[in-house]
């Protein structure tokens, strides 16, 4: 699913040969529903956007708790010699460190999450 924001003065300016359903005036013409709308994914989209302004506390918090668990994972990469490159750190210090980890509530620094423990 995507969520697409576009500036009203590009609306209807899209190239002779663009499909119909990429077409933005197409789809704001027909009140975004030009096509099928994909229910499941704008439900579980407004679960999820629920859940991150009310239970994380909205984007701000989110890019903190994504930045820590990123640092948890370079500092750790940083202070292995298996995975180094030639010369250096694993991965530069700036932008390319900003990524996405899914959610783990078991990452601290004190401990790796593995396997879960079953009983046999």
């Amino acid at each position: 699913m995507a969520v697409v924001i576009v500036r009203e003065d590009l609306i209807g300016r899209a190239r002779p040969d663009t499909p119909a359903m990429l077409n933005y005036a197409t789809v704001i013409g027909a009140d975004s529903m030009y096509n099928t709308p994909p229910c499941f994914c704008i439900y579980m989209m407004g679960l999820v956007l629920e859940w991150l302004e009310k239970e994380v506390g909205g984007l701000a918090a989110m890019q903190r708790r994504n930045e820590a668990k990123a640092a948890l994972l370079y500092d750790y990469l940083d202070t292995s010699r298996f995975f180094q490159k030639p010369g250096g750190k694993t991965v530069p210090q700036h932008d390319e460190r900003h990524l996405y980890l899914p959610p783990r509530p078991s990452w601290t620094r004190s401990s790796v999450p593995g396997p879960p423990k079953t009983a046999l």
